[in-house]
């Protein structure tokens, strides 16, 4: 290999390295934050950068973008942090911000299941009381028909019973009757003369 092949060969990944930065940052001034997440997750050279992990973290830190992560964005403030004891103090108070919007979120999730869980049961439970509620609803049905029926069984009985008593009445009558015709006195009959 010559001496300036391997010149070529050092200085190509540097050169790329550039060109990839420019993109990355030009991506990131002009607010195209999926381009510039998606250009640093290819890009190995910067990755471990802390300017550049501190960069993409207030990339994931926006919750009104698309890259909205604020459990990646804790990692990569960390990963910036590095070993370095001292911090920068907007970048510590982002990061409590940021744990802590993180634990609303999962408390937020958390309650949003309960709410599901909640509403599957009470969905449920009105599912069986609507079912209990035709139920109900068929038996009385069944229960007024039965009420009809039995409302036209006792006027036909009511009106037997009339009957019956208006033939006993008659019959008593006639009983009567015939009990005046057998108590008069007996006459004899006129004898010959």
């Amino acid at each position: 290999m010559s001496r300036r092949s391997g010149s070529l060969a050092v200085l190509l990944p540097l050169v790329m390295a550039a060109c990839a930065h420019g993109t990355l940052e030009t991506s990131v001034r002009a607010g195209r934050w999926q381009d510039a997440l998606a250009q640093f997750a290819a890009d190995s050279t910067r990755r471990y950068s802390a300017s550049t992990l501190r960069e993409m973290a207030y990339l994931h830190a926006h919750p009104d973008s698309a890259t909205w992560d604020p459990a990646r964005a804790v990692s990569l403030l960390a990963a910036a942090r590095g070993d370095r004891p001292a911090r920068d103090a907007a970048q510590d108070r982002l990061e409590r911000v940021l744990v802590r919007l993180q634990s609303e979120e999962t408390r937020a999730a958390a309650r949003h299941d309960t709410l599901l869980h909640q509403i599957a049961q009470t969905d449920s439970a009105l599912t069986f009381l609507r079912m209990q509620r035709d139920s109900l609803a068929a038996r009385v049905v069944d229960s007024e028909e039965a009420r009809a029926l039995l409302q036209r069984l006792v006027s036909r009985l009511e009106s037997d019973l009339r009957d019956r008593e208006s033939q006993l009445l008659l019959l008593r009558q006639e009983l009567r009757q015939l009990k005046d015709i057998d108590l008069l006195p007996i006459r004899k009959p006129p004898s010959p003369k």
